[in-house]
């Protein structure tokens, strides 16, 4: 399926060209020549025709692609389980309690103090509390070393050391 990505996208070019050149044939020419090729109901007919031929394609394009992204997430589903389970048992080794946790996930996931207070209806400074607690207790200093203990792990960066023996 990948394959027929790069044709995904020339398809549409290659309609749209064909649409152009058929605009010209039955619109531009003929006002240029001073030469009618069809009747106003033909000329009519025919763009409601291409109008109806480019619906249709980008309406199954729409569906294959909503086919293609619901496939890719049947596949991601047991590695979303994973990591999930792996931060759990990562974050019950260091002892976080179910606020810090809970601003931990958030900060791996990329919100900010601000977006983490909205979601989590707390003030900014609590949540930077708790992400004190959770950078204390995981070693780090900040939010990026944090994120990227989990970073280095999911990419196998950490050459000398993994990240299960090194946080064990």
């Amino acid at each position: 399926m990948l394959a027929a990505q790069p044709l995904m996208k020339i398809k549409p070019t290659l309609i749209s060209l064909g649409a152009g050149a058929l605009f010209f044939l039955t619109d531009v020419l003929p006002t240029v020549s001073n030469h009618q090729f069809m009747s106003f109901w033909t000329l009519q007919a025919t763009w409601l025709l291409v109008t109806l031929l480019a619906l249709g394609y980008a309406i199954g394009s729409t569906i294959k692609i909503n086919q293609y992204l619901a496939n890719k997430e049947k596949e991601l589903r047991p590695l979303k389980r994973n990591l999930l389970t792996k931060l759990t048992k990562q974050f019950n080794k260091w002892s976080f309690t179910m606020t810090e946790s809970e601003v931990a996930w958030l900060i791996i996931k990329g919100a900010s103090f601000k977006e983490i207070s909205v979601i989590r209806s707390v003030a900014s400074k609590t949540n930077r509390s708790h992400a004190v607690a959770v950078y204390r207790k995981s070693g780090t200093s900040n939010r990026s070393e944090f994120v990227a203990l989990f970073i280095d792990e999911l990419l196998n960066y950490a050459p000398e050391s993994s990240f299960e023996s090194k946080y064990s």
